[in-house]
């Protein structure tokens, strides 16, 4: 009798909801697009960090950007650009591409920064008899501008308001510079008269047995960055390349030719500036010897044709030439203006 009736109790355990059951708690609201444990209700309202995909936008065409924030909403998401709703594509919570229709209103640019400080002298600290100098006015036109030393903020730009909206908040400002496409009213060119000094000896063949120019690996210039200015209605492409072509004036055509990535574009100067690592890789030094697309690389093979014809220079002389370039970007060449003298001495 007992062994039926503790195997009847196991089955009654089994039956009855004395179990354990794990289950995981889940940390955010999908339907809300907020965290669930969150330290209050500010932390639910949303925020504009910044932006990707376009150096800004152009108000006469459409413009898509990815903007990168905290705290969108997955089904209640509105943006606001320039006063227009704009069609939003939501990735995550705290990224989406958004469509900014043409027509959009912008905010003018302000030259001058606004002073908060009173002409009025102030007081002295306690314990000092001596006041302090008054403070100098904000700028005025014919100074100098208030943000050239890079300490007093301004903004000299025209700018496009964004706003962000979930049943949160709204966030706030956020200001994206407007960046118009060409139309033709300007035309790239090198900012300065650059010259570039190369240096090059001769030598033996091992192969051919004949003269050959072994270009030296330092180079002599009066710069350290080397600009193209862009007009102000310039839209940076996103990608492109810059087509280079030296040229003998004596001869009268081209040489060599010689091919490097766009370099960064500096918004604040409106050029495209190629120094540091980026202008000694172009003229090519130890790190990217003269084999490689370099312009000592470019120039050698000429070099070596003067030789073979004995058109040389003779040694302590130089070989003019002039180096032009060309900016190519979505199928499209942008010639620049200029040129840029290069002298290979013979040592």
């Amino acid at each position: 009798m007992l062994r039926p009736l503790l195997r009847r109790v196991e089955q009654l355990d089994r039956e009855l909801p004395l179990q354990s059951l794990t289950s995981q708690l889940p940390y955010e609201n999908t339907a809300g697009g907020f965290e669930l444990f969150s330290a209050g209700t500010t932390a639910l309202a949303p925020e504009l960090l910044g932006w990707y995909g376009a150096p800004g936008i152009n108000p006469d065409s459409s413009t898509s950007l990815y903007l990168i924030g905290r705290g969108f909403s997955v089904h209640d998401t509105s943006l606001i650009a320039g006063g227009r709703p704009v069609p939003i594509t939501l990735i995550s919570r705290e990224v989406l591409r958004a469509d900014i229709p043409p027509g959009v209103a912008t905010l003018p640019a302000m030259p001058q920064a606004v002073s908060l400080a009173s002409p009025e002298e102030l007081p002295p600290p306690a314990g000092s008899p001596e006041r302090l100098p008054a403070p100098q006015p904000a700028a005025t036109a014919g100074s100098s501008p208030p943000c050239a030393d890079g300490l007093a903020l301004c903004n000299s730009r025209e700018m496009v308001d964004l706003h962000l909206a979930t049943p949160y908040g709204v966030t706030a400002h956020m200001l994206v510079p407007v960046v118009r496409e060409s139309r033709g009213s300007g035309r790239l060119a090198f900012a300065d008269s650059y010259q570039i000094d190369l240096a090059y000896t001769t030598g033996k063949s091992t192969a051919a047995n004949a003269e050959v120019a072994r270009v030296d690996e330092f180079y002599g210039a009066a710069f350290d960055a080397l600009a193209i200015a862009v007009p102000d209605d310039f839209l940076p492409p996103g990608k492109g390349v810059l087509n280079f072509t030296l040229t003998d004036p004596s001869a009268g055509q081209p040489v060599a030719v010689l091919a490097v990535p766009l370099p960064p574009f500096d918004t604040l100067r409106k050029a495209y500036v190629l120094t540091g690592a980026d202008l000694r890789n172009f003229v090519g030094d130890t790190s990217r010897p003269a084999t490689d697309k370099t312009l000592r690389g470019a120039i050698k093979p000429y070099l070596d044709a003067l030789l073979a014809a004995d058109a040389a220079p003779a040694v302590g002389e130089s070989l003019e030439l002039n180096l032009t370039a060309t900016l190519f970007a979505e199928s499209r060449d942008l010639p620049v203006g200029g040129s840029i003298r290069v002298s290979a001495q013979r040592r």
